[in-house]
């Protein structure tokens, strides 16, 4: 059964090609969601059933995921496309058969959407059965919130909003960005107001450049040194480095020195002193900084020899303080960075990008604002899976405590997946 669903599925697309997903907005998402639950009140309604209980049961289950990992397989050996880029493809025909089929982007194809829902109706099915059994509540709990938590990740994804927002700093902005070029900025009932983007950079490397050439040394194979490395670590190729001070945030002081500064112009500088290995020879000592677009670069000359320098450092951490505006009247005011997104009413706003070049100087930071009308049902759902999975985890190792022990397992629910139902 699952290999016909997934050839309709690869039948279809070889026929239409990939589906838009956005035309599954909302009421179509909401009447889908219903259809999708039917099986549980047939299940419910009818128990003898036997093709109800056949896709309620663990072997269409077990062939269901044996079908999904086989996707995921593929999608790990073949490189797959974006959505929007796939779509593309297929339309324009520069893909041709298998684009149209989504094996460029299976998650986004025709064959992966029919494997979705027959794994939402066995779901269903499956948990109608837990139903008519009152000592299995855990296993309800289970595969409810696992279909909660699929119905808002997949029924909900044509509802969600995204638009992508660059805000200059002291600047309020209304207007999401432009997706392709020559298309319009669209207004949206949310503005944010960037008051502050600051950026902490990691330690950045010491290495040696060419002096005629200006590249890495070694050519090809280039040798890094970090200015945390522990007393007595090995320096760069033919130079012993010992690291006098070492200031994440400096200012030029005259001389070609630097002082300790905090300030948007800041850049990180480093004493350091250089001896030729082995001991023979000269040393130098003298300030390093990678600069930025205020602060010019310094760099150690080793003699005759190469150049000391120091790369330009990697972000650690930016954050934009931000406030956000609603057409509602909902104002909220705080920081936003990677995976720590602010909340205003129904949008959820998270730091994307800055400027690259500029770094810590960077005017703008770009805000990807997402609006997900189906969050708290795949929040419950989770959480329902979690409470569920939990009690089965409970429940198998009791059983197992029991039958060690000798006496019979006590009543309680079962673990998924045994007996003759459940998913």
């Amino acid at each position: 059964m699952c290999a016909a669903v997934t050839a309709g599925g690869f039948v279809a697309g070889a026929a239409f090609g990939p589906p838009d997903f956005r035309a599954f907005a909302a009421p179509l998402n909401l009447a889908l969601l219903a259809l999708l639950a039917l099986p549980c009140l047939l299940r419910a309604l009818f128990p003898a059933n036997p093709a109800l209980r056949f896709l309620g049961g663990p072997s269409f289950a077990a062939a269901v995921i044996t079908f999904f990992v086989a996707f995921a397989l593929w999608m790990g050996l073949v490189p797959q496309l974006p959505p929007g880029a796939l779509a593309r493809e297929a339309a324009e025909g520069a893909g041709g058969l298998p684009a149209r089929l989504g094996l460029f982007g299976l998650t986004s194809s025709a064959p992966f959407a029919a494997l979705y829902l027959a794994l939402m109706a066995s779901l269903a099915a499956s948990t109608a059965a837990g139903l008519r059994r009152p000592v299995r509540p855990v296993f309800v709990l289970n595969h409810l919130g696992l279909f909660l938590v699929l119905a808002a990740q997949g029924l909900g994804a044509a509802d969600r909003e995204s638009h992508f927002m660059t805000v200059f700093e002291g600047r309020v902005e209304w207007r999401a960005d432009a997706g392709t070029e020559g298309a319009e900025r669209e207004d949206l009932p949310v503005a944010l107001r960037l008051d502050d983007f600051d950026l902490e950079e990691y330690p950045a490397d010491l290495l040696l450049v060419g002096r005629e050439t200006g590249k890495p040394l070694p050519e090809g194979r280039p040798a890094f040194y970090s200015p945390g490395a522990a007393a007595g670590s090995p320096g760069l190729p033919g130079w012993d480095l010992e690291i006098l001070e070492y200031l994440p945030r400096a200012a030029p002081a005259g001389g070609g020195s630097f002082a300790r500064a905090v300030m948007k112009a800041s850049a990180q500088a480093v004493l350091v002193r250089a001896r030729r290995a082995g001991g023979g020879g000269e040393s130098f000592t003298g300030w390093l900084s990678p600069g930025n677009a205020m602060t010019p670069p310094a760099f150690l000359a080793l003699g005759e020899g190469p150049l000391l320098v120091m790369a330009a450092p990697l972000p650690r951490r930016f954050v934009s303080r931000v406030k956000a505006f609603t057409r509602e009247g909902v104002e909220v005011e705080g920081a936003v960075e990677v995976n720590s997104p602010l909340t205003a009413g129904p949008w959820h706003v998270y730091q994307h990008g800055y400027d690259d070049g500029l770094g810590r100087l960077s005017p703008w930071s770009r805000f990807l604002l997402v609006k997900d009308r189906w969050r708290p049902l795949g929040r419950a759902g989770f959480v329902l899976w979690l409470l569920g999975s939990a009690g089965l985890a409970l429940s198998v190792r009791r059983t197992a405590s029991v039958r060690e022990a000798g006496g019979a397992a006590p009543a309680g629910p079962s673990p998924a997946g045994s007996g003759r139902e459940g998913a």
